[in-house]
């Protein structure tokens, strides 16, 4: 026995050995006897972490909820009524899509073409976003085949370009309006988007701003 503690006393950092044999006024076998109490009562108090009133603890989990910190979205005993849960990520935009801050600052700043693609009477009926030109969701294949010149007599607009990023589509809510992006990227209009809201939202937006 006398062996074993002169082997773990030498086997110590320098600290250690001062600490146990001179400043603390201990002799070998007093130290070992404090630092082994105090090792069975952490490991006691280790491995307790979780044994009541909680899940299935890793062992990480178990250090950290000895310490009293509990990480997000980690279990915690249910008589400290800590368990946090993790918020699940925000989905990534579409990028085919605009919402309607991003309509507002196009509009805004003169810097969009912007289809609509409901029928005739559903304008006379209901209105239409600013700056917008009606070519109905029919009509799409053939508009953005015609000549520019076509376009321009039949929808009063400029024909949008192929390699233009500002062309936006939109209808009531946002159904036909992702059919006639779909139309236009086959003809190559890649950069094309739509507004999924549609003027549904528009005009849900335009009575809350009003309010």
């Amino acid at each position: 026995m006398s062996l074993n503690i002169r082997l773990f006393r030498h086997s110590l950092p320098t600290f250690a050995r001062i600490s146990l044999g001179k400043k603390v006024n201990m002799k070998p076998c007093q130290a070992i006897r404090s630092l082994s109490l105090f090792t069975m009562i952490t490991m006691h108090r280790f491995w307790s972490v979780g044994a009541k009133n909680c899940t299935i603890m890793t062992t990480r989990q178990r250090f950290t909820q000895m310490l009293g910190v509990t990480e997000q979205g980690h279990c915690a005993c249910a008589k400290r009524d800590i368990t946090t849960e993790a918020t699940p990520p925000t989905p990534p935009k579409d990028p085919s899509t605009v919402n309607i801050e991003e309509l507002k600052a196009m509009i805004a700043a003169n810097d969009i073409q912007l289809i609509d693609v409901r029928e005739p009477y559903e304008l006379q009926e209901s209105g239409k976003i600013p700056n917008s030109v009606n070519v109905p969701l029919g009509d799409i294949p053939d508009a953005f085949t015609m000549k520019p010149k076509q376009f321009m007599e039949k929808y009063n607009a400029k024909k949008p370009k192929r390699k233009d990023a500002n062309i936006v589509f939109h209808c009531k809510a946002g159904i036909r309006s992702k059919h006639a992006l779909n139309q236009v990227h086959q003809l190559g209009f890649k950069m094309s988007r739509h507004y999924p809201g549609g003027f549904d939202d528009w005009e849900t937006c335009l009575k809350r701003g009003n309010q």
